[in-house]
């Protein structure tokens, strides 16, 4: 298929990269004056409707009917509401002639509901082969047919991608080039890619961090303390340990069967019920981004994590597990639309630069572009 003759089709299928769909209530899809159809939706209609091919000039609708469809139960659309028009709905989807959409008029939206078509879903993987990708400005939300510049990503790569509507190809982004606009890779095939590692989130919760006033309780060295050797053993922040709050300002370690009592001072203490820190991240001017550091001892799919209640990934959060030395981490960063962490690299705190700080750009910058291809 070529891929400039689909998306110069005005207003052919959509596809919306990041934005997740707003869960409808029990009653349904919000109603026609929502603000929730100012973007396109993925639906199924549940009953039968009547659609109309117009065609578009201008950006503008004739009034002139071209065809007229029957559009069975079942059949999965993309709809958005034709700009203010609360009672005319745009049709992605149906083969359209050159030039022209399809519409339906419905005045409510108990003609459909919520669907999200697995082919589409965004997808990390490794490329299996270079492929050669062409750079597309973005306007309206929509993918322009010039091509603007070409680049080869290697074989090994490691990227997100999602599929283009009519199998038109593919969008990627993460490991390519910086670009104001979209790469497209434009076949139709889907040999050129394998799945790659995404970690899904695995930890509990404790509704608080803070060991009982007495007896010895399961608790876990503290990470913003450094390593501490007791007894001929060295224990390092997130291991676990048997502890005792003796006192406001005493805590006694069990090791090798015998206490350790440990004056604690003012301090936050030596140990807490949770293996994990969340730090929220501040830009420049101290302001928080709303985004998150979990500090943890282990990778963020292991169900030995245990977080402060109250915690929930976002997009962009950053995971850092401490590696062997205890010094440097690995880190991982959240993207909603896998649904999954994935490997930055590893990052040593004493260094300027760090992955970290890439990952959770690629994750604001790449999961927040809407476009649609023509």
């Amino acid at each position: 298929m070529n891929f400039k003759k689909v998306i110069v089709s005005l207003f052919a299928a959509v596809v919306v990269l990041a934005t997740p769909a707003v869960a409808a209530n029990a009653k349904g899809l919000p109603n026609k004056n929502s603000n929730y159809w100012n973007q396109s939706r993925s639906i199924k209609t549940t009953r039968t409707i009547t659609a109309y091919e117009h065609s578009v000039s201008n950006n503008t609708l004739s009034n002139t009917v071209l065809k007229k469809k029957t559009i069975k139960k079942g059949t999965a659309l993309t709809v958005s509401r034709i700009n203010n028009n609360h009672k005319e709905w745009l049709l992605s989807g149906i083969k359209s002639s050159n030039g022209a959409v399809w519409i339906t008029k419905q005045s409510t939206t108990t003609w459909m509901k919520t669907y999200v078509d697995p082919s589409f879903s965004t997808k990390y993987v490794k490329t299996t082969k270079n492929i050669k990708v062409s750079a597309h400005k973005v306007a309206n939300g929509v993918i322009q047919s010039k091509v603007t510049k070409t680049a080869t990503i290697k074989k090994g790569t490691a990227l997100f991608t999602r599929k283009l509507s009519n199998n038109a190809g593919w969008i990627v982004y993460g490991n390519v080039p910086n670009y104001n606009g979209v790469w497209v890779y434009g076949s139709t095939k889907a040999n050129w890619m394998k799945a790659a590692k995404v970690y899904k989130t695995g930890f509990s919760t404790v509704d608080s961090d803070k060991l009982p006033d007495s007896g010895y309780v399961t608790g876990y060295y503290s990470y913003y303390l450094g390593s501490i050797t007791l007894g001929g053993t060295t224990i390092y922040p997130g291991d676990q340990i048997r502890v005792q709050k003796t006192s406001d300002s005493t805590e006694s370690i069990m090791i090798n069967g015998l206490s350790n009592g440990v004056n604690v001072g003012n301090n936050q203490g030596l140990a807490t019920l949770t293996n994990t820190v969340v730090i929220k991240l501040k830009d420049s001017s101290g302001k928080e981004t709303g985004q998150s550091r979990i500090v943890a001892r282990y990778t963020p799919d292991d169900a030995r994590n245990i977080v402060l209640k109250g915690y929930t990934p976002q997009n962009g959060d950053q995971w850092t597990s401490f590696r062997s030395d205890h010094q440097t981490y690995d880190v991982y960063v959240y993207y909603t639309s896998i649904n999954g962490w994935v490997y930055q690299g590893p990052w040593d705190p004493n260094k300027t630069q760090s992955n970290s700080n890439q990952g959770n750009s690629n994750a604001n910058s790449n999961q927040s572009t809407n476009t649609n291809n023509k």
